[in-house]
């Protein structure tokens, strides 16, 4: 994708940029959000099959990071668009912002919620970093690069010209 994206960025080819990431956004997004489901469905299950009975308890736990990884898949790689143009100082920032809410939220909850306390803060700061990223670029660059099954019905009828 960062090839891609690199050549079709210096072609300025916005609506083809567009439209790469939105299609590789839609097809990362249907399996995770299978995997989600059944998490969400069996994460005590998982733990014990995984760690043993122990674990079994940390099913929020697992649930709220997988939730915050399944919006990060959704909003596609607006990381990589950022990189691939030359906007590696804001993703830099904007990086670093979103940390450290992650870490202050962990910070204000561990004392209460221990490990789940710890689970929301990174949660938050990961989908924070992802969704500033996203709008970053629809503000900036006037791409997007979440997830659209337009977008790929559009590159599958077209997939001979990437």
């Amino acid at each position: 994708i960062p090839s891609t994206v690199a050549q079709l960025s210096a072609m300025n080819e916005k609506t083809r940029v567009e439209n790469v990431l939105q299609s590789v956004a839609a097809i990362a997004i249907l399996p995770s959000i299978l995997i989600a489901v059944f998490v969400f469905l069996a994460s005590g299950e998982i733990l014990a099959l995984v760690f043993g009975s122990a674990y079994s308890n940390g099913a929020s736990i697992l649930v709220i990071l997988v939730f915050g990884q399944t919006v990060s898949v959704a909003v596609g790689s607006p990381g990589v668009l950022m990189a691939m143009s030359d906007r590696q100082t804001a993703s830099m920032f904007i990086g670093i912002s979103a940390g450290l809410v992650g870490l202050g939220i962990s910070l204000l909850l561990v004392e209460a919620h221990g490990v789940l306390g710890i689970a929301i803060g990174a949660a938050t700061g990961r989908t924070l970093h992802n969704l500033s990223l996203w709008a970053y670029c629809l503000k900036a660059l006037g791409i997007k690069t979440h997830a659209s099954p337009i977008a790929l019905a559009k590159a599958w009828r077209a997939r001979k010209q990437y």
